[in-house]
């Protein structure tokens, strides 16, 4: 309430009561996250801050790896690895992009448009990929060691089965190994 000749003060330029009471509860809320993050962050952790995890990491555990050969003691629980074929479609500038995994998820790859140039007569390219036991293969290099399974990726056009000498552009390929 004013009296004569003194005017009711006036807040800044711009702010209410109601405008400060919102910035004040914006910033009430966002001291409320952080805190709530950062209990999260220390419930997460182990032993020590060495050892903590990422929130968000995920909480079931890694599937098991599925071997060709398994070891001996893994041999009972162990699962054959999958294969995988898929077709990409040939356009007048060569094979589509595709991305693409095998059933377990033990391999991942990714071709991009134009990997496989054109052919005349030809409307597809058809990749396989099959596990290969790496002991089929020969020894390993020296100074490496093998882990997991080899895979045989190869590809033909369709329908002629004419293979893929090479593929172009940056073709990529995840393959998963035993912890």
């Amino acid at each position: 309430m004013s009296t004569p000749g003194h005017p009711q003060p006036r807040p800044p330029e711009g702010r209410t009561p109601r405008s400060r009471s919102r910035s004040g509860l914006a910033l009430l809320a966002g001291v409320g996250i952080v805190a709530l993050y950062l209990a999260g962050a220390a419930v997460s952790g182990r032993a020590s801050i060495l050892a903590r995890r990422p929130l968000l990491d995920g909480l079931a555990p890694p599937t098991p790896y599925r071997w060709v050969s398994p070891p001996p003691d893994l041999a009972a629980s162990n699962k054959p690895p999958a294969s995988t074929r898929f077709t990409l479609e040939l356009a007048p500038e060569g094979s589509q992009l595709g991305a693409f995994s095998t059933g377990d998820g033990q391999v991942n790859l990714v071709l991009s448009q134009g990997a496989v140039p054109p052919r005349s007569g030809q409307t597809g390219v058809e990749v396989t990929v099959d596990p290969v036991d790496p002991a089929t293969l020969g020894p390993v290099p020296s100074g490496l060691v093998g882990a997991g399974n080899a895979y045989h990726i190869q590809a033909g056009y369709q329908p002629s089965g004419a293979k893929v000498a090479a593929l172009g552009g940056q073709p990529s390929s995840g393959l998963v190994y035993p912890c």
